[in-house]
């Protein structure tokens, strides 16, 4: 073999475990409120699980009419659609269900897990996945083209020691979006003493309110807030920039634009996401429009109400803009 080879993806497989077309109505069951997780592709992106509380449970009589087949630790979880070719590395003994639009993948002799994981996710892999996609309404894969999809990868040796590195870099990054959440969690409780209970320590270093401090009514407000305090709108203290709706054709579904836009459904889970970017080219953002380290991005209207008012510092240097339901404070 060649030092660096080439193959379609079905060639290096020796297992793809597809139930995509199963549901616990069909299989004459209901879903459990504790058993075995369900995970769908909308659970799925390249950086792990993601809305958590979303996720249905099995018990152990459904699990074993589902599971023919079980997911082992270091099988691919590939989205089909809603996006395909979402990959993440199943690093664990836990025994899930596969559920809607994902395929299970397990890699035989040729290629190392991890190796195929960051193929399928580079710019590469993508274009493979995304030329490959069918669907009038939504564009997706099916199992039937990872033959069409091609896979370059040189020697074993490697590919472990690229697939290694890339994950534990991952896994470092993993590491340091926990210490932040729980640095933010941190910040919503002193957030909450301060400034809904007012409970800052006072001059003794007591709590304000619970210790006697003063309260005035504020009738912009309409709450009592402590004595010397007093509200101000936000656009006196930060400059707002809306959103750009805009054409189809000035935006690119590959990787041939030059700046990612964001838009409302990248705000998820505490943070902006910044997988499944579509982009702009640089003709058509002013530099208004280009989101800055630190400044804040908020949904301003969306399909969901629950949506709407969601926000969080961008954290990045990536050079992002951003779309009409959101806008940037700064």
């Amino acid at each position: 073999m060649n030092n660096r080879s080439i193959l379609p993806l079905d060639k290096c497989l020796s297992r793809v475990i597809d139930y995509r077309g199963k549901t616990p109505k069909k299989l004459g069951c209901e879903w459990s409120k504790t058993g075995y997780r369900a995970i769908s592709a909308n659970n799925v992106k390249s950086d792990g699980l993601v809305k958590l509380d979303s996720i249905n449970y099995v018990d152990e009589a459904l699990y074993e009419k589902w599971m023919k087949e079980e997911i082992l630790k270091g099988d691919l979880l590939l989205t089909s659609e809603a996006p395909s070719g979402q990959v993440m590395l199943w690093d664990s003994e836990e025994k899930i269900v596969l559920s809607q639009r994902l395929f299970a993948l397990r890699t035989n002799e040729l290629i190392y897990n991890k190796y195929l994981k960051y193929y399928l996710q580079s710019k590469i892999g993508q274009r493979e996945i995304q030329r490959n996609n069918s669907g009038s309404t939504v564009s997706g894969i099916s199992a039937k083209i990872f033959s069409n999809i091609l896979i370059r990868f040189p020697h074993k040796d490697l590919q472990c020691l690229i697939g290694d590195f890339l994950y534990s870099l991952d896994k470092k990054i993993e590491l340091n979006n926990r210490i932040n959440a729980e640095l933010e969690a941190m910040a919503k409780t002193l957030y909450d003493y301060w400034f809904v209970q007012f409970d800052f320590p006072n001059e003794e270093g007591k709590p304000y309110k619970s210790s006697g401090g003063k309260m005035v009514y504020n009738t912009t407000l309409k709450r009592e807030i402590p004595e010397g305090w007093s509200s101000i709108a936000l656009q006196e203290c930060m400059s707002l920039v809306r959103g750009v709706t805009y054409d189809k054709e000035q935006i690119n579904k590959g990787d041939l634009g030059e700046i990612g836009l964001l838009r409302s459904t990248n705000i998820t889970d505490n943070k902006i996401d910044l997988n499944d970017l579509v982009s702009i080219h640089n003709d058509f953002v002013s530099k208004a429009q280009i989101i800055e380290q630190f400044d804040i991005l908020i949904v301003m209207s969306s399909g969901s109400k629950e949506h709407i008012g969601k926000n969080r510092f961008y954290y990045f240097k990536d050079k992002v803009t951003f779309g009409a339901f959101c806008s940037k404070l700064a």
